[in-house]
């Protein structure tokens, strides 16, 4: 459980470091092959879309967090629908589907599995 509690803490800080200094996201771009993966292309993101890039995967963490805490039962039903209510509505934005598809294998795989159904439905 340590273990996974530092992966986690990892993450967390790797994206925060993407909010504050969005140019470090040049970084995960070359370690991605330079962006092209899944059909996506090698589109090139203006500094505003590269900020909120970094911010929706702040987010996008926060989302299986908190996937995570319905899935073991800590959260009860009414939070869980107001927390999936706007993760649905998250999925409607386009950086946000580029995040859920360049971080393929990176979250938890159950979490993933919801994230598209949900974005195939809207």
């Amino acid at each position: 459980m340590t273990s996974l509690t530092l992966a986690v803490f990892i993450f967390q800080f790797r994206s925060q470091m993407l909010v504050e200094r969005p140019e470090l996201a040049k970084i995960l771009e070359t370690a991605r092959g330079g962006g092209q993966q899944e059909g996506l292309g090698a589109e090139k993101l203006s500094p505003e879309e590269e900020a909120t890039y970094a911010y929706l995967l702040l987010g996008y963490g926060i989302f299986e967090e908190v996937y995570s805490l319905h899935k073991k039962k800590w959260m009860d039903e009414d939070t869980w629908k107001q927390w999936s209510t706007f993760l649905e509505r998250m999925t409607t934005q386009p950086l946000f589907q580029r995040v859920h598809k360049l971080t393929r294998g990176t979250f938890d795989s159950e979490f993933q599995e919801y994230v598209s159904k949900l974005i195939q439905e809207g």
